[in-house]
């Protein structure tokens, strides 16, 4: 039976972006071959996340990249 989890799954986090963009790091991933990001960001509220949130989403809808 296939893994639904792909090779290459990406988690985004500020802390681990270590100060780079996480736009950067998404096309960075996605570039890889990555077909699964989650963003991790547990110190944000909703308001400051969800914009970063749909942006990183369209962005991995438009890549045909599994976004959670």
């Amino acid at each position: 039976m296939p893994s639904l989890i792909p090779d290459l799954y990406v988690i985004l986090d500020r802390a681990a972006a270590r100060g780079r963009e996480l736009d950067g790091v998404l096309e960075g991933a996605i570039a890889a071959g990555c077909r699964m990001v989650q963003l991790r960001e547990k110190e944000w509220p909703s308001g400051r996340l969800l914009p970063l949130a749909e942006r990183l989403r369209g962005r991995c809808r438009a890549a045909g990249v599994t976004f959670i």
